[in-house]
């Protein structure tokens, strides 16, 4: 694996670390969604999808522009990828697919069910770890990455370094 890989490795690490809520609820998730349509809308001027699942259970979902059926396919395989790994789908795609380990992770090589790509960002909890997701589709996949880390950063008034510096590379 590269250094430019492993920097961003660290990079979305110090992020997972870094955005944990004290508690989260339907309320926070509405304000969550909000707040990535915000971003959206003020940094990217692109249409997207957007989706949040807590406990199981999707709190908030929108389509915007021109996202639809495709997007909410990506998004599914993002969260199963996600929900297997035990990071943000970024980070699984970052030290997986790119490092060259799909041996040591045969479900990660499964594309049906799987998408090792950015966009999929775990709502942990202090004390009690993962209870939902936050997820979209619709911007190249360090963006999508990114724009769910700084929606999270932004409600939980926290500054994160962010991955899209150097990140030309990733396909």
């Amino acid at each position: 694996m590269s250094e430019d890989y492993k920097e961003i490795i660290e990079i979305v690490k110090q992020q997972e670390e870094a955005l944990v809520f004290d508690d989260f609820s339907q309320d926070d998730s509405l304000q969550l969604g909000l707040k990535i349509i915000e971003t959206v809308l003020a940094e990217y001027q692109k249409g997207v999808s957007v989706r949040i699942e807590l406990n199981g259970i999707t709190v908030f979902s929108h389509l915007m522009g021109r996202a639809g059926l495709g997007n909410e396919w990506w998004m599914r395989k993002k969260m199963n990828a996600c929900q297997k790994y035990g990071t943000s789908s970024f980070r699984a795609y970052l030290e997986i697919e790119y490092a060259g380990k799909l041996d040591q992770y045969p479900w990660a090589a499964n594309q049906g069910n799987y998408a090792l790509r950015g966009g999929c960002f775990p709502i942990q909890v202090k004390g009690e770890g993962t209870v939902g997701y936050a997820m979209v589709s619709g911007l190249p996949q360090a963006n999508d990455h990114q724009l769910v880390a700084d929606s999270i950063a932004k409600l939980l008034g926290k500054g994160i370094p962010t991955v899209l510096g150097g990140m030309e590379f990733i396909p």
